[in-house]
Formats: structure tokens, C-alpha cells, sequence
């Protein structure tokens, strides 16, 4: 797999989880704090209804009592609303009768200002808050507000969170897209180069001149490879030299070996010209016999040359060299 799809994988699979990881923590706060939100609110509002209450229900005028806990029900989101009279008696909003569980699930003590209390009724949650009338009046007011909208807000940022989570992936696949294909073409350069140095192509040279990591491992490469080929080249020349030496050496061995097994001049000369010749891979040549004593020439062979290209008489005394014979400067027409 390539080291782009690796980052790809990774970065898409950091933003799922962490998009999974934030869906709990937010609803959890988020609907902390709307619960409290939902509490204070429940609890003024009680307050000031009780405030209301409290004149009539000093001056037994019930039914106002009545007509001002119905008009409570304007408000949608709260479900009931029900009053405890002091002698125990109970005005309520409900079309029947109230459930007695409910009267004693959140009665007050007398050291509470307020009571709340959450509770489900019908598959739903209901949070029940509960005030005294009046300080030193058994006489206690309950309001009971639906919990749907809270779970409806937690579903709305449930579901944005999920979009913005898929909205991260799909950038975040494009963004790892476009930084796999930055980190890993100086690595796909370096292994295509690599490939090539396998080969014995040491010419080549990376082209990266950023100023990071790669960079440096770049310019560290180009070094490596201008090393290698200098080594290289040595060892060329070595080899080239040693190679000349050993066709010299041949060329000598043969030389010794037409020697020791010849018997006339002439082919032991010939034979040792050819065998130079072969060896040194050269297209001709001439061997001269010399008596030291004398000026003359005792005999000369010749290969791969015309005859009457040879030597002059003073070749070994007026100290011509090759690249004179070569120039036609001391050669005997």
C-alpha cells in the first residue's frame, strides 16, 4: 500500500472517531445545560405563579385559583400544574382525577425553598418542580415541564454533528490526498532513482530542493551518488590499467614461449610479432634484430604494414620515438 493511502486511511479515520468521540460529550453538556436552563426556568416560573396564588388561596377565592393554573396551560411545553392546599385538599390541571404517586413524588421539607424532581410519564421526561406558597404555609404549588424539546435539540446537534463529521472526512480525504502525494513523491523520486543506480546509471541526480527532512536526505543522496561515481570511475581506470598490464604480460609470455620453442630467427620473430600483435590489439607492427655492434640491421619482420615503412638506420641513435615514426619523420621510403 502506498505510503498516501496509508495517510489517507489514518487522517479519515481520525476524524470518524473523533467526530464519534465529540457526539456523547456535546449531547452531555449541551443537555445539562439545557436541563438547568429548563429547572430555572420551572422554578420562576413557579414562583411567580405562587406569588398569584397566594391572596387567593388566603381568601378561599378557589375558583380564581383554578382559572389561573388552567391558563398555565397556554404554555406548551408544560404538561401539568397542581396546588396542595393547606388542608390537604389538591386543585390540578388534569381532566381526571391526579395520581396520588404523583402528589408525593417531590413533596418539600420544610428547610427547601424548592424541589426538583425528574421522572418519566407516558415515555417521556417530565421534570416536576415544586414551591411553598408562602413561607410558613403548607400549602405547595407543582408545575411539570416536558423534557421532548431537550431530547429534540440533542437530536438536531446529533445530526449536525454527524454531517460535519462526514463534511471532515470528505475534506480531510482530499487534504491527505494532497499531503500523501507531497510526502511520498520525493520518496517515489528516490525509489525510481534507486532503481536506476541498480542499473549502473550514476548520472542521474534527485531534484528536491525544499528545505526540510526530505531535502536534507536529498541533498545527502546527491552526495552519496557524486562518491560513487568518482569510486566507480577509479576502479574503471584500475581496471583499464590492469588490463593493459596483463596483455603486456601476455603479450611478454608469448614472446618467451614462441622463444623457447623456435628454432629459426625468422619464425621465432614472426611468431613473437604476432603474438604482440593478438595481445595488445593492435593493427600492425615490426620486429627489428639489432647487432649492437654494428649499424646495420640484421633482420626486420613486419605485420599488417607495407614493407618499405620501416625504421631508419639511426632510429636507435638519433633518439626518434613513436610519435615521430608516426608523423613519417624518420621512416625509410
Amino acid at each position: 500500500m502506498k505510503l498516501s493511502k496509508k495517510i489517507s486511511i489514518v487522517i479519515v479515520a481520525i476524524v470518524t472517531v473523533l467526530g464519534l468521540m465529540t457526539v456523547p460529550l456535546i449531547s452531555h453538556f449541551v443537555g445539562n445545560a439545557l436541563r438547568e436552563t429548563v429547572q430555572d426556568k420551572e422554578i420562576s416560573l413557579a414562583k411567580v405563579v405562587a406569588s398569584n396564588l397566594a391572596n387567593p388561596v388566603l381568601t378561599g377565592n378557589y375558583l380564581t385559583v383554578q382559572r389561573n393554573l388552567e391558563g398555565l396551560k397556554e404554555d406548551r411545553q408544560l404538561l401539568y400544574a397542581f396546588l396542595i392546599l393547606p388542608d390537604g385538599s389538591i386543585l390540578h390541571t388534569f381532566k381526571g382525577n391526579i395520581s396520588s404517586e404523583l402528589v408525593e413524588l417531590n413533596r418539600l421539607t420544610p428547610n427547601q425553598s424548592h424541589a426538583i424532581k425528574s421522572f418519566s410519564a407516558d415515555e417521556e421526561r417530565v421534570e416536576d418542580g415544586g414551591v411553598f406558597l408562602l413561607d410558613g404555609l403548607r400549602s405547595e404549588l407543582h408545575i411539570g415541564y416536558k423534557e421532548d424539546y431537550i431530547q429534540a435539540t440533542l437530536t438536531r446537534i446529533f445530526k449536525t454533528i454527524i454531517a460535519l463529521t462526514l463534511v471532515g472526512v470528505i475534506f480531510g480525504s482530499l487534504a491527505a490526498g494532497f499531503l500523501g502525494k507531497y510526502l511520498s513523491s520525493p520518496i517515489e523520486t528516490l525509489t525510481t532513482l534507486t532503481r536506476k543506480i541498480t542499473n549502473g546509471q550514476l548520472d542521474h541526480r534527485v531534484d528536491i530542493t525544499t528545505k526540510d527532512e526530505v531535502g536534507e536526505l536529498a541533498h545527502s543522496f546527491n552526495r552519496m551518488l557524486t562518491a560513487l561515481e568518482e569510486s566507480m570511475s577509479k576502479i574503471r581506470v584500475a581496471e583499464e590499467e590492469q588490463r593493459i598490464k596483463n596483455r603486456e604480460l601476455s603479450a611478454l609470455n608469448g614472446v618467451a614461449e614462441t622463444i623457447r620453442l623456435g628454432q629459426d630467427i625468422n619464425t621465432v620473430l614472426q611468431d613473437a610479432l604476432v603474438q604482440i600483435v593478438e595481445n595488445l590489439a593492435l593493427s600492425g607492427g615490426w620486429v627489428q634484430l639489432r647487432i649492437r655492434e654494428t649499424t646495420g640491421i640484421e633482420n626486420i619482420i613486419t605485420l599488417g604494414i607495407e614493407e618499405h615503412i620501416i625504421p631508419c638506420s639511426e632510429c636507435e641513435f638519433c633518439g626518434c620515438d613513436l610519435s615521430r615514426i608516426k608523423q613519417g619523420q624518420c621512416l625509410s621510403k
